[in-house]
């Protein structure tokens, strides 16, 4: 049985004594710790296996607060954050002196973010220091968008949960950073780059993958990857293959056929909400396969196939 509630006193009381809490967002669950307590922080690497070389969000209750972390803020950093906050949108900046280089990986950028459930900002909102909190999964496992994902993680080993019910967008927040005149997408998530360009006015980027190294999460080759093979085809392939025990996810169509979930009768915003329960609920049937649709890289498609992609890497 997972150790589930929505007490924010108790919560609370956990983190200021240096333990874990997973925390709901309106992306996915984050396991969080206080940023300030470094043995804290050390116990969310050790239970994910996480990298050392993988930074960490830190989520802060208002953009009242960014000074407090961040310096040379440019003016349409403070735009896109105001018109965004709270919201999906992680905006990575120079740090302060006050940002511990523990939760940068020894970066001098820091990754902020104001999450939207007001459950987890009413948390936020009761403490004197901020939370990181990267997605609650072990490292390179789906991340987990429902309470109850959590026991496929950790069992009898999961922190108690704070539960805000299911993450609407359900997939992670797009993070961003500046190079003078662009704004550079380093992971595309739940705020789309036309979205960004709408509201900001300039040129919005991915990063350069051949110079740009891991600066912030969402970066592995391997991420957001059910134990169960993934392998990513177009519909028309799809509909000519044999279905022994298989899975199929697809967007733009049904398939007649069993362990087979369409997720796009409700448009992309709905099939994005519903991609990695979809993917925990498939890796539990014992499939030997998972083949899911191809989406078009474009709005919130370009999102949804860097998870996949992602998901499908070796």
């Amino acid at each position: 049985m997972l150790n589930t509630g929505n007490d924010i006193v108790h919560a609370a009381d956990l983190l200021k004594k240096g333990e874990l809490v997973v925390i709901p967002t309106e992306t996915v669950y984050g396991l969080a710790a206080n940023a300030f307590d470094s043995s804290a922080v050390d116990k969310i690497y050790k239970l994910k296996n996480r990298p050392r070389t993988n930074p960490l969000i830190l989520h802060i209750s208002g953009i009242d607060q960014v000074d407090r972390y961040a310096s040379d803020i440019p003016e349409v950093a403070r735009l896109l954050m105001k018109h965004f906050w709270p919201g999906p949108l992680t905006v990575l900046l120079p740090k302060t002196t006050l940002v511990p280089d523990y939760i940068t990986a020894g970066s001098k950028n820091v990754a902020l973010r104001v999450p939207r459930k007001k459950i987890t900002l009413d948390l936020l909102q009761s403490l004197d220091f901020p939370l990181v909190a990267p997605s609650a999964n072990p490292f390179t496992y789906i991340s987990p968008t429902r309470p109850e994902h959590l026991f496929y993680c950790y069992g009898a080993e999961t922190p108690y949960v704070l539960d805000g019910g299911p993450c609407e967008e359900g997939i992670e927040s797009t993070i961003i950073g500046f190079d003078e005149e662009k704004i550079v997408v380093y992971r595309p998530g739940a705020i789309t780059f036309e979205e960004l360009e709408k509201v900001s006015g300039q040129a919005v980027v991915p990063f350069d993958k051949e110079t740009v190294k891991e600066v912030t999460p969402g970066m592995h080759h391997k991420h957001y990857s059910p134990k169960t093979n993934v392998i990513l085809d177009s519909i028309e392939h799809m509909e000519s293959l044999e279905s022994d025990n298989t899975g199929w996810i697809t967007f733009s169509r049904p398939l007649n056929r069993p362990n087979s979930f369409y997720l796009g009768k409700d448009g992309i915003a709905s099939a994005a909400s519903q991609l990695y329960d979809t993917l925990y609920q498939m890796d539990r049937l014992g499939l030997s396969t998972i083949f899911i649709e191809q989406l078009p890289e474009i709005e919130l498609g370009r999102s949804l196939m860097d998870r996949l992609k992602r998901s499908a890497s070796k």
